[in-house]
């Protein structure tokens, strides 16, 4: 009997190191109904890369763990905020979607993984 499961794709990730990786609930902000909604959850992974030009550029993408839909995928920039507060299992950021500001928050399982996702994307940020 074939194996039926499939190893996560990657598709449109070639070039790029995963830098940090963690299992999580996104959840993007509702602007019109003032909370936030739940996108499922899934990977979520700081990729990093380099231009031919040299310039390092990076990415917070999450695909739906099982549809593999993408429900984050934003570039990261300089000076990106990133919100986490010592005991929370949260940790907030705001990308730009469809080029408007737009807050995201990811739930993971434990405060240790939340602190560890804060220093990872603090880390990427402060490289580029």
């Amino acid at each position: 009997e074939p194996d039926t499961a499939r190893a996560p794709t990657t598709a449109g990730e070639e070039g790029e190191t995963t830098v940090h990786k963690v299992r999580g609930k996104v959840y993007m902000w509702d602007s019109e109904k003032k909370a936030f909604k739940d996108l499922g959850v899934g990977n979520l992974r700081i990729n990093t890369w380099e231009t031919d030009g040299g310039d390092k550029r990076a990415r917070v993408l999450c695909r739906q763990e099982t549809t593999e839909k993408i429900t984050l995928n934003a570039s990261m920039f300089a000076k990106m905020m990133v919100e986490h507060k010592g005991n929370d299992k949260n940790v907030g950021l705001l990308a730009v979607v469809d080029a408007k500001p737009t807050r995201f928050m990811f739930r993971v399982k434990t405060t240790g993984e939340a602190s560890e996702l804060k220093k990872a994307l603090d880390n990427v940020i402060a490289s580029l």
